[in-house]
């Protein structure tokens, strides 16, 4: 009487972040990880290293699709961003509610020392472009109202749309050579 045989273990499915080498080895992205500065090599497949969590594949029957995030340009970007300028934003003009401060923030963390969210009117500060960036972004539209005659001779309204910025400011300092051309992009934006 021949004993049942237990049945085969199934092979586990491979995921997407998973590389089989030549051997029939799997490795997953987790496995890279565990395995940080050690060197992967295939049969004929081609190389897989894994360095520091990060994997890199060098196979001719796999294809690599580009960087779809960019992330040097977007860390440079980044960096950018955080070059300091002294700036002096213009005392209010309205004399019955004098704002003697600006509040400024970008992700709940204010542009004065240890995150404080007010910066002085009428006196230079040196604050991150980060938050340049967001003055020239407050412009609050107001719109007039113009009766005009069109060639039939009927009469119409256009209100044309008028932009300033809430709280004018100079740039009294930027050591960055691509700050200015970055200034003008910035407030020609709708």
């Amino acid at each position: 009487m021949a004993t049942p045989r237990k049945p085969a273990a199934k092979p586990a499915a491979k995921t997407a972040s998973a590389v089989t080498t030549g051997s029939g080895q799997v490795f997953t992205r987790e496995h890279a990880k565990a395995t940080e500065a050690q060197q992967l090599i295939t049969e004929d497949d081609g190389v897989v290293t894994a360095s520091a969590g990060v994997l890199e594949i060098d196979a001719p029957d796999i294809e690599i699709e580009s960087n779809l995030y960019d992330a040097s340009e977007r860390a440079a970007e980044l960096a950018f961003m955080e070059d300091l300028l002294t700036i002096e934003i213009s005392e209010g003009q309205d004399q019955n509610n004098p704002e003697p401060y600006v509040f400024l923030a970008v992700n709940g963390v204010g542009a004065g020392p240890g995150g404080e969210p007010y910066v002085p009117r009428g006196q230079p500060v040196t604050i991150k472009r980060k938050y340049v960036e967001v003055l020239c972004r407050a412009r609050p539209a107001s719109y007039d109202s113009v009766e005009k005659v069109n060639a039939v001779g009927e009469r119409f309204i256009e209100y044309p749309k008028k932009t300033s910025l809430k709280y004018p400011f100079t740039v009294l300092e930027d050591k960055n050579p691509r700050g200015s051309a970055w200034l003008r992009k910035v407030l020609a934006e709708r």
